[in-house]
């Protein structure tokens, strides 16, 4: 009886009288259902895909199926040669055995890979480096914070020593308190210190970064997948930047052959002495196999109605890939990825539906992009950035869906909205969560750094006004529930807690949170920095 009163609810509250929907929008809103989301997402995460991995078979059915949905609703293509494909040109490589870390400073330590230490970024041809080290504590420079680890220091064709993360503090105006800024991600730590003219960075993980390691390691195994280098812009890539990351134990070890207190360092880092590390030096040596191979994006065009406004854009994105097939668990090899992200994708199709059934489209243009690669490193959306296929200063911008239909149970009610503080786009969605009958929640797990960690990052550091939708996890417990599944073979439907009642709520307040920011008078404005 509950669940019937909650539906007549959800149902009713768009009806009410104050209702500031027009017929047309509502008409398009209702073509948000179940049954639609349902049949996208079954297909999409069934075994035929293999797993949706970049470059291989099952992914390119899905990117066709997607051009399908897309060319069915009559959305114009906007990929390369008037098709609906952009060709994302990536490189695989298999690290191979001979892959080392070598210390030399009071005996000689050899690391190994991925037992030691995993390889953030490295030349795409085989290489071996011998340099000298100087330490620059977090490897951070931010002037708005006053804070330098780089002064009067010269780094210049050294390899730089940093450790992970960035100073914490109880002054949320001060690299954001206790959340992760930009400046700990190894993306801009990486860009940063090459710009200075560095050979590489070598990042030390304390026992308090356990966690993150895992995670990196499921990225940054035996196989990584990268952009290749000749199809991007010069800065945009860490060109032969080596930049290998130790784990908490061989951080330890590194760091005691070299002279220091592993702990005692760690705790007061800021208060540490910059400079050449005396008498030591690191040689890194780089094998690999390599395959070069493209995989697309999909992107479609619904055109705007206003004669000037259509030139401005609103994109919807999501990613399509998964991580395909590995080890059995359980019997089962296939990563299916219903959650991660068929979801996303159902409902970037679904919404895309919503706007071509207008009678009266938007006023400005809807961009919808269907991003592959996300799982290698948010590479397809990175591609894009650096190549649009629209004037990217012209979008105003970015909802971004990953992850969606998460429910540990039919009583959830609400959507998760990451990025919700960088923007005016969080007071819209709110304002479109509460009208569906969704709770709206902030990111509950900042240390995660879920902002940083998919497309809409890609389109934010362009400057475009982003936010990123996501599954309504309630509490640490839900989330620890959702990580028994993610990334494994279980995401799929029938085992991972899945809703299709709040993916249609979600979608359809992603699809009226879109709507009204493609007809308002005032584009949506950064509210902080990065």
């Amino acid at each position: 009886m509950k669940k019937i009163f909650s539906l007549f609810l959800c149902l009713t509250c768009l009806s009410f009288s104050d209702n500031p929907l027009s017929e047309d929008e509502k008409s398009a809103l209702q073509s948000i259902q179940v049954n639609t989301l349902k049949a996208h997402l079954t297909f999409l995460q069934d075994d035929l895909m293999e797993g949706r991995e970049a470059g291989e078979r099952g992914n390119l059915i899905a990117a066709n199926y997607i051009a399908g949905e897309f060319e069915k609703l009559g959305l114009i293509p906007k990929g390369d040669g008037g098709s609906y494909f952009q060709s994302v040109k990536l490189v695989s490589a298999h690290i191979q055995p001979e892959t080392k870390l070598t210390l030399n400073a009071k005996k000689p330590v050899q690391f190994a890979f991925d037992s030691d230490f995993l390889l953030y970024n490295y030349p795409q041809t085989d290489t071996v480096i011998k340099k000298e080290l100087v330490f620059a504590r977090y490897g951070i420079t931010a002037p708005e914070y006053n804070y330098d680890d780089f002064k009067d220091l010269d780094v210049k064709d050294k390899i730089v020593v940093i450790f992970a993360g960035e100073p914490i503090s109880a002054d949320s105006g001060f690299f954001m308190g206790n959340k992760n800024s930009k400046y700990a991600l190894l993306s801009h730590k990486s860009k940063a210190i090459k710009r200075l003219g560095a050979a590489g960075a070598l990042v030390l993980a304390t026992p308090e970064h356990a966690g993150s390691y895992k995670f990196l390691s499921n990225y940054l195994g035996h196989r990584t997948v990268s952009l290749n280098r000749d199809y991007v812009h010069s800065n945009s890539e860490n060109s032969d930047f080596v930049f290998p990351v130790l784990n908490p134990d061989a951080s330890k070890q590194f760091a005691e052959n070299i002279g220091w207190k592993f702990d005692e360092v760690a705790v007061s880092l800021t208060k540490q002495k910059t400079g050449t590390i005396k008498n030591a030096t690191v040689e890194i040596t780089v094998k690999s196999n390599r395959r070069y191979f493209d995989s697309p994006n999909v992107v479609g065009l619904l055109e705007g109605s206003d004669p000037e406004l259509t030139k401005e854009y609103v994109i919807l994105s999501a990613h399509f890939d998964h991580i395909g097939i590995t080890k059995p668990v359980d019997g089962d090899s296939i990563n299916n990825g219903a959650t991660d992200n068929a979801s996303g994708t159902s409902a970037l199709l679904n919404a895309a539906e919503a706007f071509a059934k207008l009678k009266i489209k938007p006023k400005r243009s809807i961009l919808l992009v269907a991003c592959t690669a996300e799982e290698k490193g948010l590479l397809g959306s990175k591609f894009y950035a650096e190549n649009p296929t629209i004037d990217l200063s012209k979008a105003i911008a970015n909802i971004n869906m990953d992850v969606i239909g998460f429910a540990t149970s039919e009583k959830v009610s609400s959507i998760t909205l990451v990025g919700d503080d960088y923007t005016t786009l969080g007071a819209t969605m709110q304002k479109w969560a509460r009208f569906v009958g969704l709770t709206p929640l902030p990111d509950l797990f900042p240390e995660q750094n879920f902002f940083q960690r998919s497309d809409n990052y890609n389109f934010s550091v362009k400057g475009v006004p982003s936010i990123s939708p996501g599954a309504g996890t309630e509490s640490k417990a839900d989330f620890d529930v959702y990580l028994k599944y993610y990334h494994k073979p279980s995401d799929q439907l029938g085992k991972v807690p899945f809703s299709f009642n709040v993916l249609r709520l979600q979608a359809q307040c992603i699809f009226l949170s879109a709507l009204d920011v493609a007809n308002a008078q005032e584009k949506p404005k950064w509210l902080k920095k990065l």
